[in-house]
Formats: C-alpha cells, sequence, structure tokens
C-alpha cells in the first residue's frame, strides 16, 4: 500500500503540466520554449523539493519499521 502511494506521487510529478511562471496558463505546445500568450517561461507545478521531502518521509517510515521494499523504491527515487 505505502509503495504504491509513493509509486503514484512519483508517477504524477512526472506527468504533471507545464505552467506560465507569469500568467498561469497550462503548455499546450510540446515544442514551445515560452508561452504563447505573454512571452514568459514554463515552469513545473510541483516543485522537485515538495516530491523529495515526501520521498524523504516515506524513507524514514521504511527505516523505522523495516520496510524494505517501501526503503528500496524510495532509496532509488531519491537517488
Amino acid at each position: 500500500m505505502l509503495v504504491d502511494i509513493v509509486q503514484h506521487e512519483s508517477l504524477a510529478f512526472q506527468k504533471q503540466d507545464l505552467v506560465c511562471t507569469k500568467c498561469g496558463l497550462v503548455k499546450a505546445e510540446n515544442m514551445a520554449a515560452i508561452c504563447s500568450q505573454c512571452s514568459s517561461s514554463f515552469q513545473c507545478r510541483q516543485k522537485a523539493s515538495t516530491l523529495r521531502e515526501s520521498l524523504e518521509v516515506f524513507k524514514k517510515i521504511a527505516e523505522v519499521y523495516s520496510f524494505e521494499w517501501l526503503e528500496e523504491v524510495t532509496e532509488g527515487l531519491l537517488q
């Protein structure tokens, strides 16, 4: 169950939309480097640091309760 949650969070981070830093428009064109509305750059909706913090919490849980599989999965994603 916990491994499923970790894998789901990782997949959600990888599949997230890119949004314009200025107007918030979701990037629609794959090759566009700048926003078509305001010519600003794009960024991920979720910061990588947020995912890293979540993975570190799950890793600590795995260490405390000796969940080897969960620890292996979180270590792999944190590398």
